[in-house]
């Protein structure tokens, strides 16, 4: 039996710890010279994520959006377009050294830290219905 009160606990503290991971990330960029966006999407293009839609979707944002994010970091000389061959409509995107060298200098992201403690915490089982049931919340 779950006790009165715990959905309304449980939410309360998904915003916090929202809230702390937003906290930290914003830290890091400012600690960096860039944005929080500019943070993400830097781990990401350093990861392999090549592509603005790719892109776009690994970070929940709009491409419109990211386009923004994408110009400012090329205008820095992070990051660079680079039009496909076979499609020129296509881009990809393509860290520079400095850009690869700021991303290498960023401290690893809060969920790489803490990922292995939540799974190793939590059985297969019981982490699939946890996230399932919180991305319900976000659906």
């Amino acid at each position: 039996m779950v006790e009165e009160g715990a959905g309304k606990r449980a939410l309360a503290t998904l915003a916090r710890i929202g809230a702390r991971l937003d906290e930290r990330e914003r830290s890091v960029a400012r600690d960096h010279q860039l944005t929080a966006p500019q943070v993400r999407a830097l781990r990401l293009l350093a990861d392999g994520c090549a592509s603005p839609v790719a892109l776009a979707k690994s970070m929940g944002l709009r491409p419109s959006t990211i386009t923004g994010i994408v110009d400012r970091l090329e205008r820095d000389g992070l990051l660079r377009r680079e039009r496909v061959e076979a499609d020129r409509r296509k881009v990809t995107l393509v860290l520079t050294q400095d850009g690869l060298e700021r991303a290498r200098a960023l401290p690893p992201s809060v969920a790489s830290e803490l990922g292995p403690s939540l799974e190793g915490s939590l059985d297969a089982g019981s982490l699939a219905e946890l996230l399932e049931r919180v991305e319900g919340l976000l659906a």
